[in-house]
């Protein structure tokens, strides 16, 4: 199950550097807790949306994480358009 692991160390950094800014010692500790909040919500969703059954997290996951790398793929685009790239 290394799938949704991969949408959570991606996307803890990215809402982390937008809670508290680009300082990366400040990151750091909201980045840990912000990955296992979004493990186990994705968890937890999962379990709740398909009930009596179980939707895997790593289809939540997948659901979450991937309009995340669209719009970071945007955003640094449009940041790096800007510097003349």
């Amino acid at each position: 199950a290394v799938g949704p692991v991969v949408f959570v160390g991606f996307a803890a950094p990215h809402i982390a550097r937008t809670l508290v800014g680009p300082s990366l010692t400040a990151m750091l500790a909201p980045t840990a807790l912000l990955g296992g909040c979004l493990a186990l919500g994705a968890d937890v969703l999962g379990r709740l949306v398909m009930r009596p059954g179980e939707l895997e997290m790593s289809i939540v996951m997948a659901v979450i994480g991937a309009p995340m790398i669209v719009w970071a793929v945007r955003r640094y685009r449009s940041l790096s358009a800007g510097v003349g790239l």
